[in-house]
């Protein structure tokens, strides 16, 4: 079974770290990815993340001077018809703190799980093991599917 197979409905949320494993052609998350990337640029899926995955994503190119991957990851998240960037709000905060108190989660974290569930995303994509146990959202680990 694939990894686009485990995804439930046409939203699905992005972590950071898929969207990092992907432009980074990270082996061999990228691979696995690509199907799932495919549907978004084709607007079969549409991804959602939050404004933090645009911080966390930029920090190693911005390190590197990778003004090339800089600028993709900012095409990618700022001006993609088919991911939606959505900025923290205090209806996202709210979840975010609830999940923290919850499950014991990382800021981070709980703000990336929050703007999925408050999107309306059935299917949460991350490559965090960590979070595979939460019962408000079908959380997809990404690793699962790596072939040994």
């Amino acid at each position: 079974m694939e990894l686009i197979d485990q995804i439930t409905g046409n939203l699905v949320g992005l972590d950071t770290s898929v969207i990092i494993s992907y432009i980074a052609d990270e082996a061999p998350f990228a691979e696995i990815l690509a199907p799932i990337f495919t549907a978004i640029e084709a607007g079969n899926l549409i991804g959602v993340t939050p404004t933090i995955s645009l911080t966390e994503s930029l920090v190693h190119p911005f390190r590197s001077k990778d003004t090339e991957t800089i600028q993709l990851i900012k095409e990618m998240l700022l001006e993609s018809e088919n991911i939606l960037t959505i900025d923290l709000n205090s209806d996202i905060a709210e979840e975010a703190a609830k999940l923290r108190a919850q499950h014991q989660l990382k800021t981070p974290d709980a703000i990336q799980l929050a703007t999925a569930i408050h999107a309306g995303a059935q299917t949460f994509l991350t490559n965090d093991k960590r979070l595979r146990s939460l019962p408000a959202i079908k959380v997809v680990v990404v690793q699962d599917f790596v072939t040994k």
